[in-house]
């Protein structure tokens, strides 16, 4: 993890492959540079004292990074180690700003018993939609494999295939719908869950510090050459293996992003990676369903 070194801007290069997390949360980082900020975050009200840490960052374009892919920077490795005689940018201080306002809420809901509740009891309504919502999604996706498998019976006539087609494409639509449904409610369920969340929250005067420990301009190299597999012809055979072998690995990889995507989806500071995971999930089902055929 970074060190604490203060205030002043340094340069270093960051080692990704130390990072201890699924690799894919620092992925999108290899190749890239930017900056982060890292900061202890202490708030005092009457009764008590809560304390966390908080990292903000950017791009070397200033786009700003997510807090919580932040974070996974300040948990890596780094080498040569030197000053930095170029400022920060400005985006850093109103990232911090916004986070300094997530430690409140993040204080709320850990002390907050009816906030809890209310937390709690919306996980469970957006957790059984979710699960209604897959479980239709598997009934059409088992239809979609029937038809396609019919499809390829030998015999069929050219207007009887494309009976087939007409139905499978009405399927994936009515697929698509359902997903499309599902995540306008859970949306729905959510903004109503905010609005209350902030009429349940305790009406204290608080003191928030905010203490930078580290300001940190960083790039991080892409992945090893020796790594990438030089690419060879795709025959007829090897071109099946690749199809068998994604029939087998995308159901875990999908499951997984799902999981990922449920985990971060109670916080809306996580609503655009969770779209992002949701269109992964998607897109592999999507691949899924065409492997198999």
């Amino acid at each position: 993890m970074l060190g604490e070194f203060g205030q002043a801007p340094l340069c270093l290069e960051l080692d990704l492959d130390s990072y201890e997390g699924h690799w894919s949360h620092v992925a999108r980082f290899r190749g890239r540079s930017g900056w982060v900020v890292g900061a202890r975050a202490t708030l005092e009200s009457a009764t008590d004292i809560f304390r966390t840490v908080i990292a903000a960052g950017c791009d070397e374009w200033d786009n700003p990074i997510p807090a919580f892919q932040a974070a996974h920077l300040l948990e890596c490795t780094w080498s040569d180690l030197g000053p930095c005689y170029e400022p920060p940018p400005e985006i850093l201080d109103d990232l911090l700003c916004e986070e300094e306002g997530q430690v409140y809420a993040r204080w709320q809901r850990e002390t907050n018993t009816a906030l809890q509740r209310h937390l709690i009891a919306t996980e469970d309504r957006i957790a059984t939609l979710e699960r209604a919502a897959r479980r239709e999604t598997d009934r059409l996706l088992r239809q979609i494999d029937d038809l396609r498998r019919r499809r390829r019976f030998a015999g069929l006539t050219n207007e009887t295939r494309s009976i087939f087609d007409t139905l499978i494409a009405e399927l994936d639509a009515e697929n698509d719908n359902a997903f499309e449904a599902c995540r306008c409610q859970v949306g729905r369920i959510r903004i109503e869950a905010e609005q209350v969340e902030e009429s349940l929250w305790r009406r204290e005067d608080v003191l928030i510090e905010v203490l930078p420990f580290c300001v940190i301009a960083w790039h991080a190299p892409q992945a090893m050459e020796s790594w990438v597999r030089e690419s060879a012809p795709v025959t007829r055979a090897s071109a099946e293996m690749v199809r068998t072998t994604l029939r087998q690995q995308l159901p875990g990889r999908i499951r997984e992003l799902e999981l990922t995507a449920e985990a971060k989806r109670p916080y809306r500071w996580n609503d655009a990676e969770v779209r992002a995971l949701d269109r992964d999930v998607r897109r592999l089902r999507k691949k899924l369903n065409e492997v198999r055929t």
